[in-house]
């Protein structure tokens, strides 16, 4: 898909696509720049709530946290755990060559794949 693609270019060195669980990042943690991209997903998941059962608000809600995290990121806007903090440090922002249009697929295709 074009957000696989995407992501594959943009954000796969440093965010890996090989699922992970969070016990086995805690080992190999010095391996890796930030965490596998399935924690962050589960993470966000996890913590953004809705108050409405519909997956398709909590999926535009979670892509909208994505998009502006990933343009101006912040310990104060961060949902990471602490020890991500602390290991990986906050991610630099994205340079102004993804579009919108392109952060939306990758978002989209992150939530749906992980």
């Amino acid at each position: 898909s074009e957000g696989e693609r995407l992501f594959d270019r943009h954000c796969q060195q440093c965010h890996s696509k090989e699922p992970m669980t969070l016990n086995e990042l805690r080992h190999k943690k010095h391996l890796f720049k930030a965490p596998p991209m399935n924690l962050v997903i589960e993470r966000l998941k996890e913590v953004i709530t809705i108050s409405v059962d519909d997956e398709d608000a909590k999926q535009a809600v979670v892509t909208a946290f994505m998009k502006d995290y990933v343009r101006a990121p912040s310990i104060d806007k961060g949902l990471c755990r602490v020890g991500c903090f602390v290991q990986y440090g906050v991610m630099p922002a994205v340079d102004a060559s993804l579009s919108d249009k392109e952060l939306q697929l990758i978002s989209a295709w992150s939530y749906e794949h992980f």
